[in-house]
């Protein structure tokens, strides 16, 4: 990768991580008005959300592009797959909401989702999010 690529590349996740920020920002500030929060409390959700979602895009954007190629390609190839195996057609946004929903499912009844779990289905449901609609 060169220098220009690699400067690009970088800007880019920056620019993930900030629209991360900001959302998950956005997304304390409502919550704590309507559930009345603490300032205090909510800066330690902040920063728990926060956390998650650096993770979950240091994931999606991260090494395993390397190795599994882009997310929205897989998505792609995973969403043909499955229309051909359920004679339906599957969108690659029909994909990104059903692995959320295999990552809900996993979770055994009766306890909290692990922080794995959480920061996948955020990768999911950005990766989602990034997708048309169709």
């Amino acid at each position: 990768m060169n220098t220009k690529t690699a400067t690009s590349a970088e800007a880019k996740a920056k620019s993930k991580k900030t629209m991360l920020n900001e959302l998950a920002s956005a997304m304390i500030t409502d919550l704590s008005a309507l559930s009345g929060l603490s300032a205090k409390s909510a800066t330690e959700q902040e920063s728990k959300m926060i956390d998650i979602l650096e993770e979950a895009s240091e994931v999606i954007s991260g090494g395993r592009q390397d190795e599994y190629g882009s997310p929205e390609d897989s998505f792609k190839k995973i969403a043909s797959l499955w229309s051909t195996h359920l004679e339906q057609n599957i969108t690659e946004q029909d994909v990104a909401l059903m692995m959320v929903l295999l990552k809900v499912a996993r979770v055994p009844d009766g306890k909290k989702a692990s922080r794995d779990t959480m920061v996948d289905i955020a990768g999911y449901a950005a990766i989602g999010s990034t997708l048309q609609w169709t």
